[in-house]
């Protein structure tokens, strides 16, 4: 499913968030809801060529510079085959979502039944404790939409705010993979 593919029709009424879908796009405007700060709102949609290159431009520090997208691959972010997805905050954009391949370390494997997750978050808005409040809204918004019955995140094992951030909103570690650039856990969740 590409990122132009994704749409939610039912996520408004279901959640009971606040929701505007534009079919001629197919994006999701989504609100968090409870005690939340509602005039903050989330869009996540197509990753455009603009996007890409700004995602190129983001420089993570050490160690978390292992995570530097170099503008070649950002330029392939936007071929839809690739999964990649933008997510905007008040039409800003603060971060990045692939599903598939691309959300993959060299080496692991594609497995049936499992959708893999990826996310960028744009790197002065790292340590702000963003992820309690996206991450659950992604994961509700993509429940409705992946066919896999499990999602599967990989995360550097010196990622401590990552880590606590996926299981926090229910990934259990599974295993760990290993490649050049360190040791990865595996982490997984039934869909939302």
């Amino acid at each position: 499913m590409t990122p132009e593919a994704l749409s939610f029709p039912n996520f408004a009424g279901k959640h009971g968030h606040d929701a505007v879908f534009s079919p001629q796009d197919a994006v999701a405007h989504f609100m968090p809801s409870g005690g939340a700060d509602h005039s903050v709102h989330y869009k996540l949609g197509r990753l455009s060529e603009a996007d890409a290159d700004a995602i190129s431009m983001w420089r993570y520090e050490p160690p978390y510079d292992v995570y530097n997208v170099l503008a070649g691959d950002a330029r392939l972010m936007t071929d839809p085959a690739q999964r990649f997805s933008a997510v905007r905050r008040n039409g800003e954009l603060i971060a990045y979502l692939c599903l598939g391949a691309e959300a993959r370390v060299f080496g692991l494997g594609e497995e049936s039944g499992m959708e893999d997750l990826g996310f960028g978050l744009r790197p002065d808005l790292m340590g702000q404790g963003l992820s309690r409040e996206i991450l659950p809204l992604l994961l509700e918004v993509l429940g409705e939409q992946l066919t896999g019955t499990r999602l599967r995140v990989v995360i550097l094992d010196w990622n401590a705010r990552s880590l606590a951030a996926y299981r926090r909103v229910g990934f259990r570690d599974v295993g760990s993979h290993i490649t050049d650039d360190g040791t990865y856990l595996l982490l997984e969740r039934a869909r939302p």
